[in-house]
């Protein structure tokens, strides 16, 4: 989250775990989106890369403003899939 707010711009997308030590993926998107609300910044993709494939967890992912779920582990052709629907 830190580094993100010190380097928004840097930045062309987020992939993130649910489950993280200190704070939890869901915790740390509905963060970004605060801040990207707040300084009125268009809103970086951020893609689930987890194990954490229970459908509430994907609906609470969503609910936070990540945008794409993958499950670990994934294939190479499913993030290019990806990839290549979030920058057409």
């Amino acid at each position: 989250i830190e580094e993100y707010i010190k380097n928004y711009n840097k930045y062309d997308i987020i992939f993130m775990d649910i489950s993280m030590p200190l704070v939890d993926g869901i915790k740390a998107t509905k963060a970004i989106r605060k801040f990207e609300k707040e300084h009125l910044l268009n809103p970086i993709p951020i893609v689930a890369l987890t194990a954490n494939v229970l459908e509430k967890d994907r609906l609470m992912f969503f609910e936070a403003g990540g945008n794409y779920f993958l499950a670990k582990p994934t294939t190479q052709t499913v993030l290019i899939s990806t990839l290549s629907q979030i920058f057409q």
